[in-house]
């Protein structure tokens, strides 16, 4: 598991970082429901863990 960050932007789409890393992602509110972090729709920060899988396919490159 890949632990990450997430803000909500003002214009409702979601950041998403990996934990101890500057650079982000930008996901649509539908890509962000798709990773399954159930996350409530009043959240606006938060914290959590996707799959190495997951991490891959958002940042890139392979996650150790």
């Amino acid at each position: 598991m890949i632990q990450i960050s997430y803000t909500k932007t003002i214009v409702g789409w979601w950041n998403i970082r990996k934990a101890g890393e500057d650079s982000f992602v930008n996901l649509s509110p539908d890509e962000f429901e798709a990773l399954g972090l159930g996350v409530s729709e009043r959240a606006r920060l938060g914290c959590g863990e996707i799959s190495a899988e997951q991490a891959t396919r958002l940042f890139g490159a392979a996650v150790a």
